[in-house]
């Protein structure tokens, strides 16, 4: 059984005052349903996403737009660059784009040990600690951050989201 609230944070007082002072409890039974009832519809329209590129330089994003038109539900992102036996130093990045001048990086993971060659895919990201809601547009992209030796790589990004439109 969930615990409910016992004490009122300092300054909810004013907040509550603004929107008719209704009280916690009854803020939680309308915000709960709302919330669950949006991943669960985004849920069921799951999706998934890929976008490819076989010869990204350094820096070079390969990204993949969730829906042009319709409002989205992001549950995971993954990328994956595949690493030639000259491939000496490797960085992915994994970065999100909710239509801003920016991207907001979501994961970044160094991918082998530096100064050794490997082959073989090497994939990072994952799910989210929760969904996020994404306006139309939006995208998320893979970027390989340093690539040793190598002036270009195999990169992919994939998603899986749901949409609301």
């Amino acid at each position: 059984m969930p615990e409910t609230v016992q004490r009122v944070p300092r300054g909810l007082g004013e907040v509550l005052s603004t929107f008719g002072g209704v009280t916690p409890h009854t803020i939680e039974d309308a915000i709960r349903g709302a919330l669950d009832l949006l991943q669960f519809y985004g849920l069921t329209q799951l999706q998934t996403g890929f976008a490819n590129n076989a010869a990204a330089a350094e820096g070079t994003a390969v990204s993949l737009v969730l829906s042009a038109n319709a409002w989205t539900i992001l549950f995971g992102v993954t990328g994956n660059i595949t690493k030639t036996g000259t491939v000496t130093a490797l960085r992915g990045n994994v970065t999100m784009n909710r239509r801003t001048q920016f991207d907001a990086l979501l994961f970044s993971e160094e991918l082998g040990p530096f100064g050794a060659t490997e082959t073989g895919n090497a994939a990072w990201g994952g799910r989210l600690p929760y969904p996020l809601l994404m306006p139309p547009g939006s995208f998320v992209s893979a970027t390989p951050a340093i690539i040793g030796t190598d002036a270009n790589a195999n990169v992919s990004v994939f998603a899986e989201f749901g949409t609301l439109g």
